[in-house]
């Protein structure tokens, strides 16, 4: 009866150990980028898309928030916020139909989303619209 005193309160501080404890997980922050800058003016091809974030990320925009668009690691457009959708000028070459990514920068929290390979850049091709943005699958970059 003794080890059973023993035991009993032992075995529920290690289940409480077991089970209580989770690594928070911690996220890698960014300093503010300045894609608009980046942008290559060589291109001659254009295709639009009007997107919009999550609403989990979306409900904190706030000033100093950027998204931008990537084909291949190079910046290719930068979104203008208006009324709470994003409207980018995609560039590329006239043939061109690599994969787009779309990264968004959080000023608020400094974290790093993207929505790699989201739509194959067209030529005059349209990603979503003003009636029907595309509402971007984020997640957060962490390396």
């Amino acid at each position: 009866m003794k080890k059973l005193r023993f035991i009993l309160p032992l075995f529920a501080l290690c289940v409480l150990f077991l089970t209580g404890c989770k690594k928070e997980e911690i996220f890698k922050t960014f300093t503010q980028p300045y894609w608009h800058e980046e942008i290559n003016a060589e291109y001659t091809a254009t295709m639009t898309a009007v997107v919009t974030l999550p609403q989990e990320i979306g409900t904190y925009i706030q000033e100093g928030d950027e998204l931008a668009a990537f084909i291949n690691g190079e910046c290719r457009g930068v979104a203008k916020n208006i009324d709470g959708l994003n409207y980018i000028m995609i560039k590329g070459m006239p043939d061109e139909n690599e994969m787009v990514t779309f990264k968004y920068y959080s000023a608020r929290n400094m974290f790093m989303y993207q929505c790699v390979n989201c739509t194959a850049f067209e030529n005059d091709g349209i990603y979503g619209t003003a009636d029907s943005p595309i509402v971007l699958p984020l997640v957060v970059i962490n390396e």
